[in-house]
């Protein structure tokens, strides 16, 4: 990688030699003391008139929500767009006709605002209303969790609307 990939670790992806068709190839980065996902970085291969793949391919960045959730940050692409034109000699050549490139960021304000905070008490019986300490509360059908402290209380912090069952 490169300097702004130290500490991370990559997975490098590419298609399978035989195919002689339009593809990627790229590297998939991840933080290499958490294994978590950083980035996907991909360029495109076997592009038509020998065009320079490496000025086309694009980027998706990951960002792991507080719940454990990932959701992809931001992204780019740049890809060529092919389609006849007419040569000099009027015969039809299969060429780059457009170069689309797009992009967005989800802007992680809005989408935290967004959630909720679910908190309550986990208790023995209704009678006692002894707290019971060390118990995991989970929504299911997620992978968000947490346990109850020595009240008996527990905080989910960052959950997206919906239903759930807890």
């Amino acid at each position: 990688g490169t300097f702004e990939h130290t500490g991370y670790v990559g997975l490098a992806f590419q298609p399978v030699k035989e195919r002689k068709k339009p593809d990627i190839k790229g590297v998939l980065w991840m933080d290499a003391k958490t294994n978590e996902l950083r980035t996907l970085e991909f360029t495109y291969n076997w592009l038509p008139n020998d065009l320079r793949p490496g000025e086309y391919g694009g980027t998706v960045s990951f960002f792991r929500l507080p719940g454990g959730r990932w959701i992809v940050r931001s992204w780019r692409i740049r890809m060529p767009e092919f389609g006849y034109n007419r040569s000099g000699f009027g015969r039809l050549v299969l060429g780059v006709v457009r170069i689309a490139e797009e992009g967005g960021a989800v802007p992680l304000n809005s989408l935290l605002n967004q959630s909720g905070n679910l908190q309550g008490t986990v208790v023995m019986d209704t009678v006692s209303n002894r707290p019971i300490v060390g118990i995991t509360v989970a929504l299911d059908g997620t992978e968000d969790s947490t346990r109850t402290v020595a009240d008996g209380t527990f905080d989910l912090a960052f959950v997206p609307p919906g239903s759930y069952t807890l």
